[in-house]
């Protein structure tokens, strides 16, 4: 993942990419957890599917200030291991009843 202080590179970099149609560098853009999620043609389609609907045929952009995120945080999936070192919790004392 690029840096905060270069997110508005990335926008310029996806954006021209866009307005020319040249769907790859975008796509490489990405996040690697959206390229997992959706494949490269799933992707060119739907910008294409866009342009379609749309009716569009220019792109005109401007781009904004960074205003930094903070997303909340998500349970980790069953097949991703445990951080290490994986915190254990102290074993169980178990008290009775002394003979007496």
């Amino acid at each position: 993942m690029a840096p905060a202080s270069e997110a508005s590179e990335t926008v310029a970099a996806f954006l021209d990419a866009w307005r020319a149609s040249d769907y790859e560098p975008m796509y490489e853009l990405l996040a690697a957890a959206d390229r997992q999620r959706y494949s490269f043609e799933q992707f060119a389609g739907l910008l294409q599917s866009f342009d379609e609907l749309t009716g569009a045929w220019h792109l005109t952009t401007a781009i904004g200030s960074a205003i930094p995120t903070v997303l909340p945080p998500r349970a980790r999936p069953p097949d991703q291991p445990a951080p290490s070192p994986t915190p254990v919790p102290a074993p169980r004392l178990r008290v009775g009843s002394c003979p007496g």
